[in-house]
């Protein structure tokens, strides 16, 4: 009866969006992609006569975070096959993008959690078992996959300290399916105990950490840009950070005259506001698609990275990273993918997502928190000033990463001896 009354309420949920949601397919040329999102699809055909293993992450952020997952599964056993989903089309072209030499036999967005929708879906590419990444825990996925006997695992799973109020408010709700899951990989103890008193067995829930951390950045595009000195790079900057690393690589400028500043939001539509806000500081500027290397020497200053798939590249090259989603309340992003370059990283107060990275970054000496752009300028002046700092911190950073590089190979375990249960 619960489940009814889910469908119940996504349906009228989606009816009224409906005009909401046309206008976005429009503008964002994606009407092909909802026949995805309904589910509409010919049975997906194996290469092998064995199941796939369906993984599903949101967006671009949680790719990275099941790719080294993923990875260590298909090294583990050359026969696997993968489906793999995301809720948005950002999330499919990156998937796609990593994914290219590995055995996926059906890449998709996700589609609507209806219940007959879904598990026509599940009918159609016939997993053998389904993966979800961190907080994506759609109700009749999980039930029509235990319907199925398919057994569902979350890695990376986690719950963040502003999502938790409102589990609490849907517990009754959330106990109906939570123990449908088979297995919880928690990124921490904190993560592993709000499952828990959401209702999941305490024998299906373990610390495996945040497979993300795993992930080792592709760095072989050949980003051919003629870069000033010193370089710092802010990536995945959120609404209202972008103010902030501007007023302080402004102030920074005028002692460091040859420095250049990569500017690189989290979402590419944000890119004409994030434009006139550059335009604003009145610092020369030059967006990434426009650059031709065949121009000399760069007449810029500030570069905007308005391409995807290229951070990671940029972050290589830096002296200095700033990790965004942390200046303001977004719960903070991957701080530890400059860290696998040994670069020294920078972060605001807002380290919900990636508390305990934070705090190791801290502790060791290879990180460090600032709260406005006074004290973002203080630090790109004190360690881009001495180089043995910046290198000393560059080191101390790029141990953490390798700390927590073992998460993937765990949960890749857990899934196999998941799958290898009766």
């Amino acid at each position: 009866m619960l489940f009814f009354i889910y469908d119940l309420l996504l349906l009228v949920f989606i009816i009224i969006s409906s005009p909401y949601l046309i206008v976005k397919l429009f503008k964002k040329n994606e009407l092909s992609l909802w026949k995805q999102r309904l589910g509409i699809m010919s049975p997906v055909k194996s290469k092998s006569s064995k199941k796939p293993i369906w993984f599903h992450a949101a967006s671009v952020g949680e790719i990275s975070g099941i790719y080294p997952i993923l990875d260590s599964l298909f090294q583990k056993n050359k026969d696997l096959e993968f489906v793999v989903t995301t809720y948005t089309s950002t999330g499919l072209k990156r998937a796609k993008e990593i994914f290219a030499g590995y055995p996926v036999v059906y890449f998709s967005l996700l589609p609507i959690d209806l219940s007959f929708i879904i598990k026509s879906f599940i009918k159609k590419i016939d997993p053998k078992i389904i993966v979800v990444s961190e907080t994506e825990l759609w109700a009749n996925m999980i039930h029509q996959a235990e319907q199925m006997g398919i057994k569902a695992i979350i890695v990376n799973g986690r719950i963040s300290d502003s999502s938790w109020p409102k589990y609490l408010s849907f517990r009754f709700f959330f106990k109906k399916f939570v123990n449908k899951i088979d297995f919880y990989c928690a990124q921490t103890d904190i993560d592993k105990n709000r499952i828990i008193s959401l209702g999941l067995s305490s024998k299906k829930a373990e610390v495996t950490g945040n497979a993300k951390y795993s992930f080792m950045p592709v760095t072989d595009k050949d980003i051919s840009i003629i870069m000033g000195s010193p370089v710092i790079v802010a990536g995945s900057t959120r609404p209202g950070e972008e103010e902030v690393v501007l007023e302080a690589f402004k102030n920074f400028q005028v002692k460091f005259t040859n420095a250049m500043l990569v500017l690189a939001p989290r979402h590419l539509e944000r890119i004409p506001e994030v434009e006139k806000l550059v335009q604003k500081t009145g610092i020369s500027y030059m967006l990434r698609s426009r650059y031709n290397a065949n121009n000399g020497e760069p007449q810029f200053k500030i570069l905007i990275l308005d391409s995807l798939g290229e951070l990671s590249s940029f972050y290589k090259l830096s002296d200095l990273s700033f990790v965004g989603g942390t200046l303001k309340p977004f719960d903070g992003h991957n701080i530890l993918e400059p860290a696998a370059f040994n670069k020294p990283v920078l972060f605001g107060p807002y380290v919900n997502n990636v508390k305990d990275v934070a705090e190791d970054l801290i502790k060791s000496g290879g990180g460090r928190k600032v709260y406005n752009a006074k004290e973002l300028e203080q630090a790109f002046n004190e360690i881009l000033s001495d180089k043995s700092k910046n290198r000393t911190m560059g080191e101390k950073a790029f141990f953490v990463f390798k700390k927590h590089k073992q998460s993937a190979v765990k949960q890749a375990d857990i899934i196999l001896t998941e799958d290898n249960k009766d």
